[in-house]
């Protein structure tokens, strides 16, 4: 099964761009969801179940309510996780086929949702995908086409998702030695200029993409002015420096600014001045990236802005071969470590005497990372982590 975007389609005069439809193994359109997705589309509603209260009983009756194209998007991806399900039971004889989703049970629907998704998710995603099918189903419902179904979700699947969401939780911290490893492991200045921008910068894998020697041209505020900044006298004293970092790289869109100190900076501009320019040695113009500092070393898009995930692989490709390190250990994780050897020094005066409060010490971490703060304007649960993996990596470096 595969489901594939249709960029241009119009249904009884109506354009609706980008329209997500659903094909079994034989190439058929499965026409529930595809009249599912059109409705969607145009109409970005979604039908819950309401009672009302009467003297002789409850009536119970559909009520439309607006949704994002976001989650729209979102309803169409769960169907489709769905429909391929309904597709793998059907080829083992448990089910009919995916073409007749509006004869499914109750049971089969519930054993989806409370058996097989809990699987993977964790407790949002499963939410997620349980309010996608239970309006999905509440659509046919309002087409007539299936009487009114009966879905829920059960202790036990919430339990096990939040379990999911526990195990996705747990983060490592990367020691010193382990890093100094994964970067003399390295194979060029690019991948050790990656490890580093992650645990000296705090740079999300995707966030690499982000520092731009210039912008349309203009080069003050960028790279390239920093690197000028390195060998003039006028900055001399500086020891850190600033560079915003634009929301369009970043997570939540929102831009901040990031920090290198001048040893990194350093480094990066060794790298624009001598592996970066050998690189580009001899392409022609049209293939080269002269806004991004980090580029690909080869294949079709040598010489263009390296992807999102690629520190990632980089990452798992290095780490693969160095023993002692935790089996899932990511790129992210050097963010981690990055977050909690902040947290530790904002804690600490001169002296090396804690004397600054926890909250002082998170805001720096939240505001260096881009966590958001919470309504009482304190850091949020996912900065406070920190406190904890602080303890975990004073055992690791053997300072307590």
């Amino acid at each position: 099964m595969k489901k594939v975007r249709l960029l241009e389609y119009e249904y009884l005069g109506t354009k609706l761009p980008n329209l997500n439809v659903i094909i079994d193994d034989e190439g058929l359109v499965v026409y529930v969801a595809l009249l599912y997705g059109i409705y969607l589309k145009k109409a970005n509603k979604v039908y819950s179940v309401k009672r009302l209260e009467r003297r002789e009983g409850y009536e119970i009756y559909l009520q439309a309510s607006q949704i994002s194209d976001s989650t729209a998007k979102s309803y169409m991806s769960c169907l489709f996780r769905f429909c391929k399900y309904i597709n793998e039971q059907s080829k083992l004889g448990k089910l009919r086929s995916v073409h007749s989703l509006y004869d499914l049970s109750n049971t089969d629907i519930n054993e989806y949702i409370n058996e097989s998704l809990p699987v993977d998710l964790g407790e949002q995603s499963l939410n997620l995908h349980f309010s996608a099918l239970r309006s999905f189903f509440n659509f046919l419902t309002f087409l007539s086409i299936k009487p009114l179904t009966d879905l829920y979700l059960s202790h036990a699947a919430r339990q096990k998702a939040r379990e999911n969401n526990a195990k996705k939780a747990k983060i490592n911290y990367i020691t010193k030695s382990e890093r100094f490893e994964l970067i003399i492991h390295c194979s060029n200045h690019r991948d050790r200029l990656l490890m580093k921008l992650g645990s000296e910068v705090g740079l999300r894998a995707s966030e690499n993409r982000g520092l731009l020697l210039s912008y349309n041209g203009e080069e003050k505020g960028y790279l390239k002015d920093l690197f000028k900044q390195l060998d003039s006298e006028e900055f001399n004293h500086k020891n850190e420096f600033g560079y915003l970092l634009s929301g369009k790289f970043t997570k939540g869109g929102k831009s901040r600014t990031i920090f290198f100190t001048r040893s990194l900076l350093r480094e990066m501009k060794e790298y624009y001045d001598g592996e970066r320019e050998q690189l580009l040695v001899g392409m022609e113009d049209d293939r080269v990236d002269s806004e991004h500092l980090l580029i690909n070393t080869k294949g079709k898009n040598k010489g263009h802005c390296i992807s999102a995930r690629l520190p990632s692989d980089v990452f798992s490709e290095y780490a693969k071969k160095l023993k002692g390190l935790p089996s899932k250990i990511s790129y992210h994780d050097l963010r981690h470590t990055f977050a909690t050897e902040l947290y530790h020094d904002e804690l600490l005066d001169d002296n090396g005497s804690e004397t600054r409060s926890e909250s002082a010490a998170l805001i720096v971490v939240a505001e260096r990372l881009g966590h958001s703060m919470g309504k009482d304007g304190y850091p949020s649960s996912v900065t406070i982590r920190y406190i904890r993996l602080r303890s975990i990596m004073q055992v690791a470096e053997g300072w307590t």
